[in-house]
């Protein structure tokens, strides 16, 4: 998700950074947590806050427009979740568009529609968007975390990375290794690897 990478591009991912917000500020309130949680807690949703007014301030119609123009504009940039959000990671961005439109595959034979429940390809887009590469395993192609110590352009540490895997990468372990077995038969993986 946006959060690492600080920098909101369309309005899908507009909607997912205020609702990790909203969840993030709930998870605040929880009396069990101590300072340094609580701490680690405020930063992320102070980024996020950050990162949603930097969007609005962007995007904000110079002129006044009518509620239907803006609905238009609305449409035209919110970008479907099988498409590459890091335009500028070109690397592996052949792997990660084969990736996600197998994962938006998944979705739909599962029945899991994308903006009404969590789905495969929209998490796999979040963590792409947050700075997230296809680099060569052992064995299949794997997903590795790009670190920035600012956030702006990548995750901020591999404990950032980790936690959001556990949180929400971990429900895709039965459906994830599968994809990646697959994509690693479409794209062998380089020799001498």
């Amino acid at each position: 998700m946006t959060m690492a990478a600080l920098q909101i591009q369309n309005v899908e991912q507009l909607r997912k950074a205020e609702d990790l917000k909203n969840s993030l500020e709930v998870e605040l309130r929880d009396p069990l947590l101590d300072d340094a949680e609580k701490s680690k807690l405020q930063t992320k949703v102070n980024r996020l806050n950050a990162a949603i007014q930097e969007y609005k301030d962007r995007t904000k119609p110079v002129d006044p427009v009518s509620k239907s123009e803006k609905t238009a504009i609305v449409l035209q940039e919110a970008a479907p979740p099988e498409k590459d959000p890091r335009l500028d990671l070109t690397e592996d961005a052949h792997l990660w568009a084969d990736l996600l439109l197998m994962a938006l595959n998944k979705d739909k034979e599962a029945g899991r529609v994308y903006g009404e429940v969590d789905t495969l390809c929209g998490v796999l887009n979040s963590f792409r968007c947050a700075g997230t590469r296809l680099r060569a395993g052992k064995s299949i192609w794997v997903l590795k975390p790009d670190i920035d110590p600012t956030g702006r352009v990548a995750w901020e540490s591999q404990a950032e990375y980790d936690d959001f895997k556990a949180r929400y990468l971990q429900q895709w372990g039965d459906v994830l290794p599968d994809l990646l077995k697959q994509l690693t038969r479409k794209h062998p993986l380089p020799m001498g690897e």
